[in-house]
């Protein structure tokens, strides 16, 4: 059961919700995808005296051309595209060609794709927002549509002509984007759009092009309207720049130029027959599979943030009699969190569970781990997090002489991050060639060691990254290298650590980085701090002993705080993200069961807490646990739901796999609080199990 609930397609939203929350933790961007008109048109319609509905339906018929039915869609949550397969497609249009009734009144077909790109201009200024529409170019060949340009324009299979063999991808534009961006035929330029790879992130792509052709704003060529900057290719190019394999994301009918508005609409309903016919389960995104071994059938979805449409669950519900008509249905809905409070302390607050380092500030709590680091200031409880990229670590963090500013390095530079600016991503960032490997601070400024391949600098930095110097060193590290430090007093000391042996290395002075090896009697190792008696909790990683006889360790998901006299746990502190093993990196989330087969029963408005969570003061009914979603985050909702506390769940039959997903489930709850904080329609489900049929 666990394979289908956490799939990558929904991390889509999550990551569009913790990129808010880095850029500015108390504001949200709601994505909106609508049609604009643009104002020039608007503008001129009034100038001239056409009325606006002469001119917007000049548009729509200069955009549209002979397509009389536009299969397509785009998803309201992510702003992407909907694709689907081609040769579904094709095996659709071949069904209406078989149709006797319906092929009298076909014109044609196209298959295609539509998106927008950046377009840099012959001045290096780019144009940010630029349609790009792909067809195929052997349907265009049988001139249903005109040509791009109108009747003196191209055909869509003269860009595959050009294409074919080409090591510099070939494109076509029209006539208002060569004017807007001063671009000629021949002239190459950089044209950038984002793609969804198979961790299910938006990546940007940046490619460099050939202007092959310009045509008019005509036929094929207003496809993004009579006056509005566009892109050509043919389908095979755009397919493999956006790494599409064989999908598409729309396709045009044509239909006789005789039919009526009220015929039009009766032709798309038998279209819309010959359509569901074709596009089976896994065309839509749902995934169906068989335990052989139980004979229990799975349910869940590739699409729409991986949950099944609400229709399709009432549907199985209605007909589970005639389908499975001996099993029942289990109903699952996960609910990403965002933020979770209990007693007025976030708990979601860390950039990972494996925490290797604490530091107190006296205003504030920092920490430190492979995957990031973050402080959480004490006179408000706000957090700032920050998170490496996929594939890269934290590789040395350093503070200021008052401890309230922190350096962080990481494969592309540095991060500054300042208690003062809880709000923003990060104070200032610097970039590096290599990975920056140690940081320190000292005499005022920053240090930084960038070292890769043959390349091994310092970096000097003023306090706020403004001033910089570059010094490269003369020094060959051995052929593996296990860590660099750095240390600063009134030399710069240097140490570098290798498989068979460690060097040592100092500066004469902070001005002349001249280095000259020295031995470990140079090199000042960090106090570890008081040393106290740990609660059994601790794992002995790091820990923090406070003013108020409080002290706060690492431990198995993070971090606890604890009352140094008495021993009782005062609050936790866990990872916004977690590993679910064999499964990659989730948000926490809760989870909610229904349907016959469930065995588990939370009220409406209650939550049954992980374990992870005990030692808080979770046998008290009247706490109250506040939770945000990710989901109504991500759209500009940042409002908390309370759930009262039922206390601490354990393993629930027929659940025993559960125990895998410990890191990421932070509870359970009931369905119609999950669908609220997952902003699920009604109905709408993570994943649908059918068993004892």
């Amino acid at each position: 059961m666990l394979q289908p609930l956490l799939i990558p397609q929904r991390l889509v939203v999550w990551r569009l919700a913790w990129e808010n929350i880095r850029r500015r933790r108390r504001q949200s961007v709601l994505m909106v995808a609508g049609l604009v008109i643009a104002s020039s048109i608007i503008t001129s319609s009034l100038v001239v005296g056409d009325s606006l509905d002469a001119t917007v339906g000049y548009e729509v018929e200069a955009a549209w051309g002979e397509t009389d039915v536009l299969l397509s869609g785009l998803n309201p949550q992510t702003g992407v595209p909907v694709l689907f397969d081609q040769q579904t497609a094709e095996i659709a249009w071949s069904s209406m060609e078989r149709d006797a009734s319906l092929n009298p009144l076909l014109k044609g077909r196209q298959y295609g794709w539509a998106t927008s790109v950046s377009l840099s201009g012959s001045d290096g200024v780019s144009e940010p927002s630029v349609s790009w529409f792909a067809r195929n170019s052997t349907v265009d060949a049988t001139g249903v549509w005109a040509a791009l340009g109108g009747d003196d324009g191209i055909r869509f299979s003269e860009l595959a002509s050009a294409n074919n063999g080409a090591t510099v991808p070939q494109i076509a534009i029209n006539l208002a984007a060569s004017e807007e961006l001063g671009l000629e035929v021949g002239d190459r330029t950089d044209m950038g759009w984002y793609i969804t790879d198979e961790d299910q992130q938006r990546v940007r792509r940046v490619q460099e092009v050939s202007i092959t052709a310009i045509v008019a704003n005509e036929g094929q060529g207003a496809m993004a309207g009579s006056q509005s900057p566009a892109v050509f290719t043919d389908l095979g190019t755009a397919q493999s720049l956006a790494e599409l394999g064989n999908s598409i994301s729309r396709l045009s009918i044509a239909l006789d130029d005789e039919l009526s508005d009220e015929d039009v609409e009766d032709v798309s309903v038998q279209i819309r027959e010959h359509l569901d016919a074709a596009f089976t389960s896994s065309d839509s995104g749902l995934n169906i599979s068989l335990d052989t071994t139980t004979g229990a059938v799975t349910i869940s979805s590739t699409a729409n943030l991986g949950r099944v449409n609400g229709d399709d669950v009432r549907g199985l519900r209605e007909n589970q009699t005639s389908l499975y008509p001996n099993g029942v249905l289990m109903e699952v809905l996960q609910a990403p969190l965002i933020d979770a409070v209990v007693a007025g302390e976030p708990l979601l607050t860390l950039a990972d569970s494996d925490v290797t380092l604490l530091k107190d500030s006296s205003t504030a709590l920092w920490h430190s781990s492979p995957s990031g680091a973050g402080f959480q200031l004490y006179s408000t409880n706000e957090a700032w997090i920050w998170q490496v990229d996929s594939g890269d670590t934290l590789n040395d963090i350093a503070f200021s002489d008052e401890g309230t500013s922190a350096s962080l390095a990481h494969g592309d530079g540095i991060v500054l991050a300042d208690e003062l600016e809880v709000d923003e991503s990060s104070v200032a960032t610097y970039s590096t060639e290599y990975p920056v490997e140690a940081v320190a601070h000292g005499s005022d400024r920053w240090w930084a060691v960038e070292a890769g391949e043959d390349t091994l600098r310092i970096h000097v930095l003023s306090n706020d990254y403004n001033q910089t110097e570059i010094h490269n060193l003369s020094i060959t590290p051995p052929s593996s290298v296990l860590s660099y430090d750095l240390g600063v007093d009134e030399n710069v000391h240097l140490r570098i650590e290798g498989l068979l042996s460690t060097s040592y290395y100092i500066s004469n002075g902070l001005e002349n980085l001249s280095f000259v090896a020295s031995d470990a009697s140079s090199w000042e190792e960090e106090d570890s701090g008081e040393v106290f008696d740990l609660h059994p909790q601790c794992n002995a990683v790091a820990w923090s002993l406070m003013d108020n006889q409080s002290a706060w360790c690492t431990q198995e998901h993070g971090l606890l705080r604890w009352n140094t006299s008495s021993g009782d746990i005062e609050s936790v502190r866990l990872p916004v993200m977690s590993d679910a093993p064999g499964f990659g990196r989730f948000p926490q989330m809760f989870l909610a069961f229904g349907g016959e087969n469930s065995t588990v029963d939370v009220e409406l408005g209650h939550v049954a807490v992980s374990n992870r969570l005990q030692g808080l003061q979770l046998d008290d009914t009247n706490l109250t646990v506040s939770v945000k979603g990710v989901i109504p985050y991500a759209y500009g909702n940042d409002t908390a739901i309370f759930l009262q506390n039922d206390g601490v769940y354990t393993s629930l039959p027929g659940f025993e796999q559960l125990t895998d997903l410990e890191a990421v489930v932070l509870g359970l709850i009931h369905l119609e609080d999950a669908e609220k904080l997952s902003l699920a329609d009604d109905d709408e489900r993570s994943l649908l199990l059918l068993s004892g049929g």
